[in-house]
């Protein structure tokens, strides 16, 4: 739907789309009697729901400024509809972890871990036992998640977080002065996750600390006796403290200035002297700042591990997109 007002300052569109995309390629298992393994088999369906709203518009329009401005917002829902018959879900692993999960109904881009609820302290001694671990170790919710019953003595593997956003949204600005135009783009996401392996493998790699390197783990931050913080205790056996887990999901919601120019347009009674026709400077700045609440460098992902659609969101060493300020001149002669 397209609507616009006042002789075209003001314009609204509207997008709402369903979709439904089926035979998918995905893993089957092949039965043992044909050599086992699996291979490819078109089995996989997947629906997309959403919608797009697109607002724009001239506020001031005078012989001297003029401001146009537009602002789009985009929601979409996605679920995984159907994988052929098979158990529904699927570990998927990263480059050190198994964290991702396909499963019916959920949508893509899950996390699949452990819910990470700090450390087990001294009074918690004897039931921390029954997991086979100590005060100072990392504790670990066992409520009967995905994969377990509840009070069952092991943790439970677990949905622990989504890539996918809840919304999406741009808000451009053109505001021109005469001979100067100023051009502003805000770009954002919201109600998304990053699982990040870069956080796990500074804070020890493996899990036990025996390699951390980020400024964190230093003694006062850590479980001990005299200070039970909930960053556990360096381990001294691998695996106690799991990379798979909550600990290193972070909301990656955020606003960014993704792009800020300011052009100036050579007056022609100037460049009549030096017979150019036309010549315009400029400054331009992409990524000048971030709000987010990620720890990491760049909450803007764009790069999978395993380069498809269901390890959306994991982090591994990604290099953040850069800060850069540009000077430019563009001549018409």
């Amino acid at each position: 739907m397209d609507i616009s007002f006042l002789r075209g300052r003001l314009t609204l569109t509207i997008d709402a789309y369903t979709s439904k995309v089926s035979n998918l390629l995905y893993s089957e298992p092949n039965s043992q009697y044909y050599g086992g393994g699996s291979f490819q088999a078109n089995i996989g369906s997947v629906s997309n729901k959403g919608v797009e709203f697109a607002i724009g518009g001239a506020p001031i329009v005078t012989s001297s400024i003029k401001w146009s401005t537009n602002f789009t917002l985009s929601i979409n829902r996605n679920k995984v509809l159907n994988l052929g018959g098979l158990d529904n879900q699927s570990a998927i692993g990263g480059n050190n972890t198994f964290n991702a999960i396909l499963k019916v109904g959920q949508p893509l881009g899950e996390f699949y871990g452990y819910k990470f609820l700090g450390t087990w302290k001294t009074k918690e001694a004897a039931q921390a036992a029954t997991f086979g671990k100590g005060p100072g170790d990392a504790k670990y919710a066992d409520d009967g998640g995905v994969s377990g019953t509840p009070n069952d003595g092991i943790p439970d593997l677990e949905l622990i977080g989504n890539a996918m956003p809840k919304f999406t949204f741009g808000f451009i600005n053109d505001i021109s002065y005469k001979a100067f135009t100023l051009s502003v783009m805000v770009q954002g996401v919201q109600g998304s996750h990053v699982f990040s392996e870069t956080q796990a493998y500074i804070w020890g790699g493996l899990g036990d600390m025996i390699n951390a390197t980020t400024i964190e783990a230093v003694p006062e931050n850590l479980w001990s006796p005299s200070n039970e913080t909930n960053n556990p205790a360096w381990s001294k056996s691998g695996g106690h403290n799991d990379n798979n887990s909550s600990r290193y999901v972070y909301n990656s919601s955020y606003v960014k200035l993704k792009n800020l120019s300011l052009s100036y347009e050579i007056p022609k009674s100037v460049l009549g002297r030096v017979k150019v026709n036309s010549l315009r400077v400029y400054i331009s700045a992409q990524n000048l700042f971030c709000i987010t609440p990620y720890k990491g460098y760049d909450p803007e992902i764009d790069q999978l591990p395993t380069n498809n659609a269901i390890s959306l969101g994991q982090e591994f060493g990604v290099i953040p997109n850069a800060k850069s300020i540009t000077f430019g001149a563009r001549l018409v002669l």
